[in-house]
């Protein structure tokens, strides 16, 4: 801010005059200053910042059932298998359900430490730049910063985030394997977050049947029956996609298939978009007519 002080004269004259038979005229003459003040000031430059203020519960929330896709989106979605944290498969399975949590519960908002805690109940931690599940405990490993990608305040359902670690590194994706290697949010650190439909039933989730008795399915060694309205081992099932459910089947069958046929029995059965393209397309690649055998043997088809 500049002030400018300008001074100003201004002069007055004053004329008496007698009366009329006077000889003698005289005149007064008076000098006022006056002192004007100019003040300027300096262009500023204003930066917003956008916050988004939403209804409470529509947020995401300590305790919410979650699903990390990777790329903003367009990739494949966050799974935890044994200890091994990758990103295979765009189904929102059992492996890919990750329940996020805040020490102190509420919204979770931009800048929040939160925990990740796996189907198996321990909770995703990073040791240098290696992301693993192993514990069951909310330390210093497991701590992570969610950030939104753009804006700030309450993470919403479908925001793009990225998750900082304790080394300073947010997680990213490479080829499947999620690792935390560098300190900017950009397309391979982004990940979208989806929130769980609340009684959305996904394969590998475990569920009861209900007869029309009122009494719940159950099996006793080979026999199927409904006596008690129990949820115990016996009344317990788990659903399976089919897919899922052939994948396992060869996985447990003989040494027929070695690990790249198997991956081969599920590229010939199943397009880029998961879609069957059924054995008549795939006997088509003859040079593969014995991996299609292979395959047929163990009932992957």
């Amino acid at each position: 801010m500049f002030t400018t002080l300008a001074a100003t004269t201004v002069t007055t004259t004053t004329t008496v005059t007698a009366a009329a038979d006077a000889t003698t005229t005289t005149t007064a003459t008076s000098t006022t200053t006056v002192t004007t003040t100019t003040t300027t000031v300096a262009p500023t430059t204003m930066v917003g910042t956008t916050t988004t203020l939403v209804a409470d519960g529509t947020g995401i929330q300590s305790g919410d059932t979650v699903f990390l896709k990777t790329r903003s989106g367009s990739g494949k979605h966050i799974d935890v298998e044994g200890t091994s944290v990758q990103a295979r498969w765009e189904s929102q399975g059992n492996w890919q359900t990750i329940v996020i949590e805040k020490q102190n519960g509420g919204s979770v908002s931009s800048g929040d430490t939160v925990y990740l805690k796996t189907h198996s109940g321990v909770y995703i931690d990073v040791t240098g730049e290696t992301v693993q599940a192993r514990w069951d405990d909310q330390g210093e490993w497991q701590a992570m910063t969610i950030e939104k990608r753009s804006g700030s305040g309450v993470v919403l359902p479908d925001d793009d985030v990225c998750l900082k670690s304790n080394t300073g590194k947010y997680l990213d994706v490479q080829d499947g394997v999620v690792r935390a290697r560098w300190n900017d949010c950009g397309d391979w650190q982004a990940m979208r977050i989806e929130k769980k439909v609340v009684g959305a039933v996904f394969s590998g989730d475990s569920v009861h049947l209900v007869a029309h008795t009122g009494k719940r399915i159950e099996v006793d060694g080979d026999a199927v029956q409904a006596r008690w309205t129990d949820q115990g081992a016996w009344q317990t099932f788990v659903l399976e996609s089919e897919v899922a459910g052939r994948y396992r089947q060869a996985m447990r069958s003989s040494s027929k298939l070695t690990l790249v046929s198997l991956l081969m029995c599920r590229m010939l059965h199943f397009g880029h978009d998961g879609t069957s393209v059924g054995v008549g397309r795939s006997s088509l690649l003859r040079e593969r007519l014995e991996v299609v055998l292979s395959c047929q043997a163990t009932g992957f088809f």
